[in-house]
């Protein structure tokens, strides 16, 4: 369901999409499995920051190595 009235059918699940994406990765953030969010030594509000700072500069990093990998894989042609 959405409130967006003026979108199409597309736009819609395209933007659902994105949105699940955002869930895991801070899904990923919380558990741990992939540049989690702890362990955290930090006890002020500045060094929590700069932490989360850190987390989220780290997923930025990951999704563009992901994205630059997925390019080059589509253009380099098959060995096999």
């Amino acid at each position: 369901m959405t409130n967006r009235l003026e979108w199409s059918a597309e736009q819609v699940v395209a933007a659902y999409g994105g949105q699940q994406h955002v869930e895991q990765v801070f899904r990923g953030l919380k558990d741990g499995d992939w540049l989690g969010w702890g362990p955290m030594y930090h006890w002020t509000d500045s060094k929590i920051r700069v932490h989360a700072f850190y987390c989220m500069l780290g997923i930025s990093l990951l999704h563009y190595v992901h994205t630059h990998a997925r390019r080059v894989c589509r253009r380099s042609p098959s060995t096999n």
